[in-house]
C-alpha cells in the first residue's frame, strides 16, 4: 500500500489485516475541540480542503493517517499515527441518513490521542470488518 510506504512503513513481519478510507471528522468530547472541528469542516468545504482518513489494522497495531488537501489538489497536511491496541478507548459504528436517499456509515474510533469519525467509502460491512479486526487485535494483545 503506497500510503503506508510514504508515511508509516510497516515493520518486518507486519501484515495488513483491514483498511478503511473516508472523510474524517473530530469527535472529541472537549467542547472547544468540537467547535474548532465544526469551523474547520465549514472552512474545508469552502476552500476545497477535505480531510481524508485511512485507518489500517495490522497484526501489531492500528495506523491512522489523515491527509488534508488544499484547493482539492495540493497536500496541505499529513498526520500519521501508530495506535497501540492497549490505548484504544472505544470504537463503534454510526449511521446517518440525509434527504431520505443518502446513507452514511461511520467508524467511530477513540484512543488516548483523541477521537476520529471516519465516513466509510465502502459501506457498513467494511466498517463492521474494521471493528472486528481492531477488537481481535486488542484481544490478542490482552491475552499475551
Amino acid at each position: 500500500m503506497d500510503i503506508l510506504n510514504k508515511f508509516m512503513p510497516l515493520e518486518a513481519g507486519e501484515e495488513i489485516i483491514c483498511h478503511i478510507e473516508g472523510n474524517a471528522y473530530n469527535i472529541s468530547p472537549n467542547i472547544f475541540a468540537r467547535l474548532f472541528g465544526f469551523i474547520e469542516k465549514i472552512f474545508s468545504i469552502l476552500t476545497g480542503s477535505p480531510k481524508r482518513a485511512h485507518v489500517i489494522t495490522t497484526n501489531r497495531r492500528v495506523i491512522v493517517i489523515e491527509i488534508q488537501k488544499m484547493f482539492w489538489i495540493f497536500t496541505g497536511s499529513i498526520n500519521a499515527q501508530s495506535v497501540m491496541p492497549r490505548s484504544i478507548g472505544s470504537l463503534g459504528y454510526q449511521f446517518s441518513r440525509s434527504l431520505f436517499f443518502f446513507k452514511s456509515h461511520y467508524l467511530a474510533f477513540n484512543s488516548s490521542g483523541g477521537g476520529t469519525l471516519v465516513k466509510s467509502k465502502s459501506g457498513r460491512d467494511r466498517v463492521y470488518e474494521m471493528i472486528k479486526s481492531i477488537v481481535n487485535l486488542a484481544e490478542k494483545v490482552t491475552t499475551k
